[in-house]
């Protein structure tokens, strides 16, 4: 009996971590993607393809520790969920920053090896490949239109309450806004994204 649990235990396990990995190639391969090029130009490409203003992702990117891997899944799975950013934006900061996202997807509701994980899989390899041939084109054409061929906007009303509006995130920030920003240069130019802003 002791073995049968014993084995079910690591089953279960292996199964978060397999579904750990798979959150965490995604976020991966995405800011690979998006290594060779500006702020800017990423935005552009974003902007093209969920219809998310360039006030929104520029917060998002901060918000998300200056990572467009993590904004990519943060977004995708507001959508796949249908629950605003912020929500995912605050379970990040309590859970996934320090836990990863699987944990956060799983306070979420999206059990690993569950039928909602499977189709959330599913989703994140699609956009992986899209992402990689989009900034393939990008490189040669250098357009953001690129993006747009398969539109994926993001609902508005997802975006209602931009990461911004959290006033007593604004006025800590605020008064700790010089140290995070030296913080972030140094993070920025040791990952060599010294020239992305």
């Amino acid at each position: 009996m002791k073995k049968i649990l014993l084995v079910l235990t690591m089953a279960v396990a292996s199964l978060g971590m397999h579904a750990q990995d798979d959150y965490g190639n995604f976020v991966r391969n995405e800011s690979n993607y998006t290594n060779k090029y500006k702020n800017d130009q990423i935005i552009g490409l974003y902007q093209q393809h969920y219809g998310i203003s360039q006030k929104n992702l520029n917060e998002l990117y901060i918000g998300f520790n200056k990572n467009w891997g993590d904004v990519i899944l943060g977004i995708e799975l507001s959508h796949f969920l249908g629950v605003p950013i912020n929500t995912i934006y605050t379970s990040y900061h309590q859970n996934g920053g320090s836990k990863g996202w699987g944990v956060l997807a799983q306070k979420q509701g999206i059990k690993p090896g569950s039928a909602k994980f499977h189709s959330f899989k599913q989703i994140m390899e699609n956009k992986n490949v899209y992402w990689k041939d989009t900034y393939k084109d990008y490189a040669v054409h250098k357009n953001p239109k690129i993006a747009g061929r398969q539109h994926a906007i993001y609902p508005k009303k997802l975006m209602a309450t931009p990461l911004s509006v959290n006033k007593q995130n604004n006025k800590n920030n605020r008064s700790r806004g010089k140290t995070i920003e030296k913080d972030q240069n140094k993070y920025d130019k040791s990952n060599g994204h010294e020239n992305r802003r």
